[in-house]
């Protein structure tokens, strides 16, 4: 038992150490997942692995820091003492194409996030996201569209570029 808990422990620690071992990894366990999903930080990424048939995984999908992807919650062991019965709660996580997910996003069970997406920084996503949607917050909610964020950061990009030269002219 302690040799198969050990065995375990370095298993995982390898399987996280890397990109390719980690999507490798999660498609051994059941995880649908597309090409060219990048996870910046596997060894701080939580995938719910009770339930893997539940979680499909789009492709040019860019996960930061500390991702979560929850397919079930335990929020009804109160029931097993009020009414000693057991309620299971599970839903299917459905990321499309093209997303990219900035640091500390959640994402909870029973959600589809439509294709080319920005998930925010400390997003939880609780609903599902249309596509071509700009979301943050918590509860993550859609800011703006994708063609009104690119026009945005298109015009913002010449001030910030110009400021950026500046700073090291001054340097």
């Amino acid at each position: 038992m302690l040799i198969k808990r050990i065995f375990r422990f370095f298993y995982h620690k390898y399987s996280t150490s890397n990109n390719s071992r980690f999507c490798k990894y999660l498609k051994s366990k059941g995880i649908q997942m597309g090409t060219n999903v990048f996870f910046r930080y596997p060894n701080h990424t939580v995938i719910d692995l009770s339930r893997p048939s539940l979680v499909s995984i789009g492709s040019n999908i860019d996960i930061n820091d500390n991702f979560s992807i929850l397919t079930h919650d335990f929020s009804t062991f109160v029931f097993r003492a009020l009414y000693h019965d057991f309620v299971p709660s599970s839903g299917k996580v459905v990321i499309g194409n093209n997303i990219v997910f900035g640091r500390n996003v959640t994402i909870l069970k029973g959600v589809t996030i439509g294709d080319n997406c920005i998930i925010g920084l400390g997003s939880i996503i609780t609903k599902d996201i249309p596509s071509n949607s700009v979301v943050c917050g918590v509860p993550a909610k859609v800011v703006c569209s994708l063609h009104d964020y690119y026009l945005k950061r298109k015009q913002q990009s010449v001030i910030e570029s110009f400021n950026y030269v500046s700073s090291i002219i001054k340097s």
